[in-house]
């Protein structure tokens, strides 16, 4: 197992664990329009091209690549 890609992953799930968190109390504590969903949403709107990016990053990494291992 390449630990390098393994703690990256780990922060990456920490991170939108952490951002998931934000966005609920954001959602009941804060005005409307300050979670992340809602700048996301924003940004969807004024550059089209983010959600595609987003999607094929998360496919990305997501899609089974079969590789063959080096000896």
């Amino acid at each position: 197992m390449d630990q390098a890609g393994f703690w990256i992953a780990l922060a990456l799930i920490a991170l939108l664990a952490v951002t998931g968190a934000f966005d609920v109390w954001a959602t009941f504590a804060q005005p409307a329009g300050a979670t992340v969903s809602a700048h996301l949403q924003s940004w969807a709107v004024q550059f089209p091209v983010l959600p595609l990016a987003i999607g094929i990053i998360i496919g990305h990494l997501f899609w089974p690549v079969h590789r063959e291992q080096n000896h």
